[in-house]
């Protein structure tokens, strides 16, 4: 993928998180989703919470920063998705 298509990607991610996030808190009217990003994001909702929702939204900022610094995508999507999976357990903790 092209550096464009990998930012439109991670802005992707953030909508989602953050429609997801919203139904988590019983806002579903507020997120911006399609019916069928609305469906995922209901069963993935469970997995963003007040606890990991922060470090989410850095870890995908931190990624849009590399991917317009030139970072070794391998390197930053490699990192993203370790630290990404780390985060997502710490859903329920």
């Amino acid at each position: 993928m092209s550096s464009e298509q990998q930012k439109t990607f991670v802005l992707y991610m953030v909508r989602m998180i953050r429609g997801s996030y919203l139904i988590n808190k019983s806002l579903p009217e507020l997120t911006l989703l399609t019916d069928d990003e609305k469906n995922f994001a209901a069963n993935f909702s469970k997995f963003v919470t007040d606890n990991n929702i922060n470090h989410i939204y850095k870890l995908l900022n931190d990624t849009y920063y590399g991917i317009t610094r030139n970072a070794n995508k391998k390197i930053l999507w490699t990192n993203t998705l370790i630290k990404f999976g780390i985060f997502l357990r710490k859903a329920g903790n």
